[in-house]
């Protein structure tokens, strides 16, 4: 796979610093952002890259020359005028006859590149599949609506309206890229991917697809954000949360941990999120561990309320977190029930599942999909149903005193576990390392 790296950014916003240099010339732990991308794509074996060079082109050219010091084939295209990270892309329209990697020259990165081609692979027809992740300030953040198979429904750009309910999912300046997609690229003028060729795609009849990732990528277009890479680089933060490396989880129990528990939340207003809950995800978050919402919602198989208003419940929680820069990494939801008899029930949905808890199919899928350490992880949940999910999914426990407060009684455990008041005082336990497991 060839791939192309957009180097043509000012990088404004970082004042000073890109006054005389481009963005991705800044140093991040004694090397370029651009020395490190080049680098990562030399671990997976892709040496053939060309650069779309616009500001400072000649200091790029003179940094990387032909990119053999780092094993690579450096190539360059140089654009007179900004044309938009769409428009950069029409001098490649008779270069590219397969799919390849593009990736924005300010954003530092670390990410199992195999993996991501092979999901995109997966999906044959796609025009380009952007790598994704949620996000914690999602205000400045372009957002995306997923279906089931992760094709992307619909766009939300900046700016939204206030109020607006929309998922924390946010595309990253990563994509894997077929030649199909400039067809849709206007042929003259400023073109934005996200603003521009996206929408067009979607209008058109194209499919765009969104791979999840819970891995490290940030773009440094701000001296804050420049300055959290630095750190998480010193730190080797950056490295360890590759994809080929196992992390450890806090898996969450929703209604009565995350949101107040009311028998069964079926009306948007009517999730009450904690207060506490807010700053105990921040507090995953400031961790290596994914924060994984795990929530048996057995009230979409009892028809109660449709499986799109349940989303729109997880979406106010994520809104609600975002506004105080957490995030949860993932929510898998069970919408089975295995009782009939209840008026308006789903009849494809009254089944007995792998993924209803105590069974362990919400935590193995997360499993698959983030290469999740169980040794490590825990899960915080407030009946002895979650307890017992933990029991046989081989994790540690810890309970809460809100909603049923363990108190339920539904399953016999093996042992006693550690309670805490709330979620945030359950996460600061774990995240303080001040709570040992046996």
């Amino acid at each position: 796979m060839r791939a192309v790296i957009l180097a043509g950014g000012r990088g404004t916003r970082l004042g000073e610093l890109t006054r005389d240099t481009p963005k991705s010339l800044v140093l991040i732990g004694g090397k370029t952002i651009l020395e490190h991308q080049i680098l990562l794509l030399k671990r997976y074996g892709i040496t053939d890259i060309t650069l779309l060079l616009g500001y400072q082109a000649s200091s790029i050219r003179e940094y990387c020359n032909d990119g053999l010091q780092w094993g690579a084939s450096i190539s360059y295209l140089t654009e007179d005028e900004p044309q938009g990270t769409a428009g950069a892309l029409r001098v490649l329209h008779d270069k590219m006859r397969e799919d390849f990697l593009l990736l924005s020259g300010d954003i530092m990165l670390d990410v199992n590149i195999p993996r991501f081609q092979k999901w995109h692979q997966q999906h044959a027809n796609a025009t380009l599949t952007v790598l994704g992740h949620p996000t914690d300030h999602m205000h400045d953040s372009d957002l995306v609506e997923r279906d089931m198979s992760g094709k992307i429904a619909a766009l939300y750009s900046r700016p939204r309206d206030a109020g607006m309910l929309v998922g924390n999912f946010s595309v990253g300046s990563v994509y894997i890229i077929s030649p199909k997609i400039f067809s849709y690229i206007p042929v003259e003028g400023f073109a934005d991917l996200e603003k521009n060729a996206f929408p067009n795609i979607l209008a058109n009849g194209g499919e765009i697809y969104a791979y999840h990732s819970a891995e490290y990528l940030k773009d440094i277009g701000t001296p804050e954000r420049l300055c959290e890479a630095e750190k998480d680089y010193a730190s080797g933060k950056i490295s360890r949360m590759n994809s080929e490396h196992t992390r450890p989880a806090i898996f969450l129990d929703r209604d009565g941990v995350i949101n107040k528990e009311i028998n069964g939340v079926t009306r948007v207003e009517d999730c009450d999120v904690y207060p506490e809950a807010a700053e105990a995800v921040r507090r995953i978050n400031d961790t290596e561990y994914l924060a994984i919402l795990v929530t048996n919602q057995p009230v979409i198989a009892k028809g109660l309320v449709a499986y799109a208003v349940a989303r729109q419940i997880n979406v106010k929680i994520e809104n609600i977190l975002g506004a105080v820069g957490a995030k949860l990494d993932a929510i898998y939801m069970c919408p089975h029930h295995p009782e009939k008899g209840f008026a308006g029930e789903v009849e494809e949905l009254k089944i007995r599942c792998e993924c209803r808890k105590p069974n362990i199919g919400m935590i193995s899928s997360a499993v698959k999909d983030f290469n999740i350490d169980l040794s490590r992880s825990v899960l915080i949940g407030d009946s002895t149903v979650d307890a017992k999910t933990a029991e046989r999914a081989g994790i540690a426990f810890v309970g809460v005193e809100t909603g049923h407060g363990c108190k339920d009684g539904r399953e016999a455990l093996l042992r006693e576990y550690p309670h805490y008041t709330n979620v945030k005082e359950a996460v600061e336990a774990i995240c303080s390392g001040s709570l040992i497991f046996s």
